[in-house]
């Protein structure tokens, strides 16, 4: 008994010291990237000229992108080789011990933890919330698993219910600005017959099944339903798979719980509000680590996923196969590192040409679905991606005490176990669990990329699946062969989720519990939301103010222009639909001008002080019709 307590103690000591000294470059990058904040945000802002000409009523326009992202990225980057490279130095580990610790707590100091924690004591209704979601998580898994032990196929039919339940029951309005950028491009399609005319600004897979809905004579409330079963279809493949890659399958349960809250019920926006927050476009990174695991990072079925994803998922497509390049990449100067630590020597250029031959057949794919895009859209990359990257717009500052910097410190934590204790764990199993970590950096990127705090909450997939993978991890360390599990090992296997668990009840207890009485108010009443816009009248006055011509462009804000398009039947005359997309004022105006030219009407909304102010004066127009609220100018 005393030899087994002395190994739970070596081992708790362990991972103890992984955590305080593997976790300084972390701290040190956090605490320096804001020593320097107001530098980093203030480079690389958008020039003079773009700023001009900017449509000042765009969407983004004042966020403003500096070098924040790339600094993050950077950070992200370094931080776990580092941490497991600090590790393994000769220095004095009692020193960078106490050091790790000072700046932990430093850490939860900047970021206001105790506050947070102690100011809900003071509200009955913060502390309700808190046990409210305590007892739909812990009464969820409980009841999953029971039901799951006596019966495999009774629990999963309860689960899949379960979710259904959460994914399919609306209790919001949709979002026609946000519907719009998904199905234009689709009506854009359908009407020219050329995926290279149009501007998928969110890709082409989004807008496939639009593509359907569109020619069934359907509408963005039809396309609601793709969202839904999107989500339905990744909380079910998230459960299956955490089933099969945890050691302690209960975890499964737990991820999925948690996931459930946090995604569909701490949002800011019922979910399916906007289509770009589902899973068919932010979760398709699961598919990439399911391949790892089941096949293994060689297999070229890993490959054709790069290559699917790449295609027709190209903005995250690019990411996630720039995050496999990463991962191969960085396993063979891991190779390189642990050869000249044992013994002072590097591998010979054997080594690298096996490593070529093992992954080239996956990066060939990878890099050949980059030129069938090509092919296709006429560009190496979504030309959103080159939009925003140009003018540097569309971000907001990463705040100090952001959400996120918790899930930094756990996947820091995560990353360095794996490095120190990888002899511990199957090759397949450390091998995906790897890639996971790259791809929570790469799907971070649509954090960086618009900072809000809600944007957590769509990403969240990738982090709570790391945080529980780190779960996983530790209660490996702690099991000894034949030796259950003791009450301590179990806490301290579960402490990495249960501390998340406890700041996000703390950040979004409140929204979740609007999300929740909104939902039974929904359930309650029934309510149904119609598409109303455009109405026969809007149509009528339309035809009427245009001559009843089919050459019309619309510069109407608010995402009402596609549905214009698509109920009168007009083609879309240009592949940047909505009008919102475009950043420039100037290219507005000339394309407007353009049209002009060609015989086009170009229709607005009476009273649209935006329009009078920033285009009317700027058009060659000779002729102008007006009826009820829309009028129309044209050269006919």
């Amino acid at each position: 008994m005393t030899e087994q307590n002395t190994a739970d103690s070596s081992m708790f000591k362990k991972i103890l010291s992984v955590l305080l000294v593997a976790g300084i470059p972390f701290l040190y990058c956090y605490f320096t990237f804001f020593a320097f904040n107001h530098e980093i945000t203030h480079s690389g802002l958008p020039t003079f000229e773009v700023m001009s000409t900017a449509d000042t009523h765009v969407s983004g326009l004042n966020e403003q992108d500096g070098m924040e992202r790339n600094f993050l990225l950077a950070m992200f980057l370094i931080i776990g080789p580092l941490g497991y490279m600090l590790y393994r130095s000769k220095l004095a580990e009692k020193f960078l011990m106490i050091v790790g610790a000072v700046l932990w707590l430093v850490f939860l100091l900047e970021m206001h933890f105790l506050p947070n924690l102690l100011t809900p004591l003071s509200s009955g209704e913060k502390i309700m919330n808190f046990v409210v979601i305590t007892a739909w998580f812990s009464g969820a898994v409980l009841v999953w698993k029971s039901l799951y032990r006596l019966s495999p196929f009774v629990g999963r039919l309860v689960i899949a219910e379960t979710i259904i339940l959460c994914c399919f029951v609306p209790f919001g309005d949709i979002s026609y600005y946000d519907y719009s950028y998904i199905m234009a491009p689709a009506l854009k399609v359908l009407q020219t017959g050329k995926i290279s005319g149009a501007f998928f600004q969110y890709d082409i897979l989004p807008s496939i099944p639009a593509m359907y809905i569109l020619k069934t004579g359907g509408g963005p409330y039809d396309y609601r339903t793709v969202g839904q079963i999107s989500m339905f279809v990744f909380f079910v493949a998230t459960f299956v798979v955490a089933r099969r890659f945890f050691t302690h399958k209960s975890l499964a349960f737990v991820l999925l719980a948690v996931m459930l809250i946090m995604r569909l019920f701490m949002n800011l926006n019922e979910v399916t509000n906007a289509p770009q927050v589902t899973s068919i476009r932010l979760d398709w990174w699961l598919l990439l680590f399911a391949a790892a695991y089941f096949w293994g990072l060689k297999d070229f079925k890993l490959g054709i996923c790069l290559a699917f994803l790449v295609v027709l998922l190209n903005s995250f497509g690019v990411i996630y196969f720039a995050c496999y390049l990463l991962l191969v990449g960085f396993l063979l100067l891991l190779q390189f590192y642990n050869n000249y630590m044992e013994d002072g020597t590097l591998p010979n250029q054997q080594v690298f040409t096996d490593w070529v031959k093992t992954y080239a057949t996956n990066i060939g794919l990878g890099l050949g679905g980059l030129v069938l895009h090509w092919l296709i859209t006429g560009n190496i990359v979504n030309e959103s991606i080159s939009i925003y990257k140009d003018f540097q717009l569309g971000m907001l500052p990463v705040l100090q005490d952001s959400l996120y910097w918790y899930f930094a410190g756990i996947f820091v934590f995560c990353f360095a176990l794996l490095l120190v204790f990888k002899n511990r764990f199957q090759e397949n199993y450390w091998n995906a669990s790897l890639l996971l970590l790259f791809l929570f950096i790469g799907n971070s990127i649509y954090f960086f990329g618009r900072s809000h705090e809600n944007n957590i909450v769509n990403i969240s997939g990738t982090l709570l699946f790391v945080v529980v993978l780190c779960s996983d991890i530790l209660l490996q360390l702690f099991t000894e062969e034949g030796q259950p599990l003791s009450f301590k090992k179990k806490l301290a296997g579960l402490a990495p989720f249960a501390f998340i668990f406890l700041v996000l009840m703390l950040a979004d207890a409140n929204m979740f519990a609007a999300n929740t009485t909104a939902y039974k108010k929904y359930l309650k009443e029934k309510t149904e939301y119609n598409q109303s816009f455009p109405s026969d009248l809007d149509l009528k006055v339309i035809g009427d103010v245009t001559n009843h011509s089919k050459k019309v462009y619309f510069m109407i804000y608010g995402g009402s222009d596609f549905f214009l398009y698509y109920k009168g039947g007009y083609e879309v005359p240009t592949k940047f639909v909505p009008i919102d997309t475009w950043m420039l004022k100037s290219e507005k105006i000339d394309y407007a001008n353009k049209l002009l030219e060609q015989g086009y009407y170009v229709v607005a909304v009476n009273g649209d002080d935006i329009f009078k102010k920033d285009f009317l004066p700027y058009l060659k127009y000779k002729n102008v019709l007006s009826e009820n609220v829309y009028v129309s100018y044209s050269n006919n």
